[in-house]
């Protein structure tokens, strides 16, 4: 293939190999932009002719380039600000919510609760009856088969005590997107296997007091051990608004992860305080942390402001952040959770403990 050479202003320089394909036996297509032959031509040059020394010659028809505009920033509109609000909290939504049902007007409560906030989110919800067979214990060595029939009957009743929950579940819960689930087991460690299908469980305080052992579900160790955050109600609980919302803030793993965990609701409240409680010699740093703290959740359009104070001990924590949320107006609290195992137990840590105890408003909780 014959090579040629670009001639601009007087001065030759090697065409370009990629204008080659352009060219056909040496004719040269009549006011080409010269911006085809090189990449890097960006002059404005167009090719005239070619010369019969297969020499492209070019003649320069290029004006100065316009003076640039500088940009401006263009001012978002109402609606344009509006939809990425919406955007944002779309983003933040829980998708399925889980919650323990077992007859009687304590879960019924909590079933009307959990549906509530399903339909506020537009999430599925999931309800779960499970209840463990007691077990028959007996010391006469010749009593099978008395023992076989009170397992039987055992049993039986276990069926009826689920078919009930089921039933009140679907009437307390018609009308939402709604699954039904039952299994023969420890209801926490049941709970606990059905998180995985939820992004939030639903429970209350007075849980922990209903039914016994075989029935009740477990609160604090549902929380430890679900890998899922935990919205548990106070006793006689009411609607939660969610308008405004305290963040017991602890420079943690667990802290961090509630924050994330609660975006669905701190994205829709219209004021959220980041709190951290410390002892008299870690209020700068704990100043620095609230403020990071209420600083990102501001960049997600959470209108969140910071606050420090100081307590002695873990009772005292507890009773600031429940003071600080009622003069801030806040019906919920959303905090990392703390404890560990200790002979087979699992023990809360002691703010996590009293916050639990007695709940005055709704707890958000993450481990």
């Amino acid at each position: 293939m014959q090579s040629f050479d670009l001639r601009i202003g007087g001065t030759w320089g090697a065409l370009h190999p990629a204008a080659l394909t352009r060219i056909n036996s040496g004719n040269f297509a009549s006011r080409q932009k010269a911006s085809d032959l090189h990449p890097e031509t960006e002059m404005g040059l167009t090719a005239v002719k070619v010369d019969c020394g297969g020499r492209p010659l070019l003649r320069s028809s290029a004006k100065p380039p316009p003076a640039a505009t500088p940009l401006r920033a263009k001012p978002m509109s109402v609606e344009r600000s509006e939809s990425i609000i919406t955007r944002d909290r779309a983003g933040h939504d829980y998708r399925s919510l889980l919650v323990h049902v077992e007859p009687g007007l304590v879960a019924s409560h909590r079933v009307e609760l959990a549906a509530g906030l399903a339909r506020r989110f537009h999430a599925r919800l999931i309800g779960l009856g499970a209840e463990a067979l007691k077990p028959v214990i007996s010391a006469d060595a010749f009593s099978g088969q008395l023992v076989v029939e009170v397992y039987q009957q055992l049993q039986n009743q276990v069926e009826i005590e689920l078919k009930a929950a089921e039933t009140a579940f679907l009437r307390d819960a018609a009308g939402g997107d709604i699954e039904w689930r039952i299994e023969h087991a420890d209801p926490s460690q049941a709970m606990a296997r059905a998180a995985r299908a939820a992004d939030l469980i639903v429970t209350t305080a007075d849980e922990a007091r209903s039914g016994d052992v075989f029935t009740r579900l477990e609160v604090g160790e549902i929380v430890l051990i679900s890998g899922r955050p935990v919205l548990v109600g106070p006793a006689g609980h009411g609607h939660l608004a969610g308008e405004k919302i305290l963040v017991a803030w602890k420079d943690t793993r667990e802290a961090r992860r509630a924050v994330a965990d609660a975006m669905p609701f701190l994205v829709r409240a219209q004021g959220v305080l980041v709190h951290g409680v410390c002892t008299p010699d870690e209020v700068e740093t704990t100043r620095v942390a609230v403020d990071d703290v209420a600083k990102a959740l501001r960049r997600h359009g959470v209108a969140a402001t910071a606050k420090v104070s100081t307590a002695p001990n873990d009772r005292k924590v507890a009773a600031e952040l429940n003071a600080s949320a009622a003069a801030f107006g806040a019906d919920l609290i959303v905090a990392g959770a703390y404890g560990h195992s200790r002979m087979m137990e699992r023990v809360l840590g002691g703010v996590t403990r009293s916050l639990l105890t007695d709940p005055e408003r709704y707890l958000l909780l993450s481990h």
